[in-house]
């Protein structure tokens, strides 16, 4: 690889963590919006703590997805494959990895966080 497509797959990897950790301060908005009724001041209180949970998230989701990534990244690029489909699906098949990895030591699997993690991890593919 030369060091433009270096560049390229490293700013990639780092929007598709961000993409990821929007997904899931996005449903933790919804969440927090509907948890809070009318009461702004819990909802801000809420949107701070959340900040602090994204910043906590990026940092994850980068941790549990860089060997992965730079794998998928270098079969690409040896493949040439240049499918916004394929990077959809494989950041949705690590993100799902990822979480059964980390929650499945625990024993209590739940789909929904899959799920979860799948749509986040096809966010990050897709960006």
């Amino acid at each position: 690889m030369t060091s433009g497509t270096c560049s390229r797959a490293l700013t990639g990897w780092l929007a598709g963590c961000a993409a990821a950790t929007a997904v899931m301060c996005g449903l933790g908005l919804v969440v927090l919006a509907i948890a809070s009724g009318r009461d702004l001041v819990r909802f801000l209180e809420g949107g701070l703590a959340l900040l602090v949970f994204a910043l906590i998230d990026f940092v994850v989701i980068g941790a549990l997805t860089a060997i992965p990534s730079v794998l998928v990244i270098w079969l690409s690029e040896r493949l040439a494959i240049r499918s916004v489909l394929f990077f959809g699906f494989v950041g949705a098949g690590i993100g799902v990895i990822s979480v059964s990895l980390l929650v499945g030591a625990s024993g209590s699997w739940n789909p929904v966080i899959g799920l979860l993690f799948g749509v986040a991890g096809f966010a990050a593919g897709v960006a």
